[in-house]
């Protein structure tokens, strides 16, 4: 195997509506890079080694312990256990890049975030694109198309809202110069100047038709973005500052204020934003006192027992309610 330290592998890695499908496409385009819809195929084989953090019907927790033993027993450890699930994820990707006839396996995943450390030493000479996005537009967007009339959805996301800039920051330390951090923002406000940096990144010929991606067609893939990327045929700034739009409702101004004050100063800035300016322009808009006392807090919908205590209050009163109108019936 030619490319057994990920010469010839490609990930992009972001937090979850970054317009990460975005620039999947965009370089997907590239006469020598193929990608597919998002492949997760690296999250379980380095899952498997923690003690927290998926289930399985086989008990997770009893695995962890027998795959623990396996690899301490090998001679050496986990060395050997990384150069295993090197030569098994080389083997796949080769065979997914020998079929298409290209040069590079772009594998665009967001929530390897979990994973860059592992990545990286399974993988030390594959390129890393971390894509960066002011986290009030993905928790705007994950709000838009996810969670939509449900905030207790919100719990699902609680990972990729609080862990994931966290993980992206130390990530990028962890991998220092082996990496390429991009904003969201600067690709769509700069396509081509952007783009000529990612493929000089990539050492490979930048070629002007890659911005123009949706003249290629649609793609049907079962992840990713479906309805922005499908909807325009090349980078837009139109949704740069859409989330600025939605903090007139009281109950978004209150999550999206939350969620500054979660991710704090530090993060914010090191994601390359201005904490002080989103604060500012939340505040322009702060909404009565009274009428936010009235909504429910991002920590209230990330906690499993709030979530529980509040559907079973809804449902005693659900019930109340149509055992009153039965009386009056009567």
């Amino acid at each position: 195997m030619t490319h057994s330290l990920g010469s010839n592998l490609i990930f992009i890695i972001s937090q979850p509506r970054a317009g990460s499908t975005m620039l999947q496409r965009i370089l997907g385009t590239h006469s020598k890079i193929h990608t597919v819809s998002e492949p997760w195929i690296m999250l379980h084989p380095f899952y498997v080694t923690r003690q927290i953090g998926y289930e399985a019907e086989f008990d997770a927790s009893l695995a962890h312990r027998a795959v623990t033993g396996f690899i301490q027993s090998l001679p050496n450890g986990i060395d050997d256990y990384y150069e295993g699930v090197r030569r098994m994820y080389t083997f796949l990707y080769e065979k997914k890049l020998k079929s298409e006839g290209k040069s590079y396996f772009l594998d665009k995943t967001p929530r390897y975030y979990n994973i860059i450390p592992d990545l990286h030493r399974t993988f030390p000479q594959a390129k890393f694109i971390i894509l960066y996005r002011n986290p009030l537009a993905c928790l705007s967007s994950i709000l838009n198309t996810w969670v939509k009339e449900n905030l207790f959805f919100l719990y699902y996301y609680k990972r990729d809202l609080l862990n994931a800039p966290i993980l992206l920051v130390e990530g990028v330390k962890q991998i220092k110069r082996d990496v390429l951090v991009i904003r969201y923002e600067d690709i769509v406000a700069e396509p081509d100047n952007k783009i000529k940096r990612i493929c000089e990144y990539l050492n490979i010929e930048y070629e002007p038709e890659m911005i123009n991606y949706g003249q290629t067609g649609q793609v049907n893939w079962v992840f990713g973005d479906k309805i922005t990327v499908n909807k325009n045929t090349k980078p837009v700034k139109n949704s740069v500052n859409k989330w600025m739009s939605l903090d007139k409702d009281t109950q978004t101004w209150r999550l999206y204020h939350d969620y500054l004050r979660m991710l704090g100063e530090s993060i914010i800035n090191e994601l390359g934003y201005s904490y002080h300016e989103m604060l500012q322009q939340l505040e322009k808009e702060h909404p009565s006192r009274q009428l936010v006392l009235f909504t429910h807090s991002l920590t209230e919908l990330i906690n499993k027992d709030y979530i529980k205590r509040n559907f079973i209050e809804k449902c005693i009163l659900k019930a109340f309610i149509k055992f009153s109108k039965r009386l009056m019936r009567k």
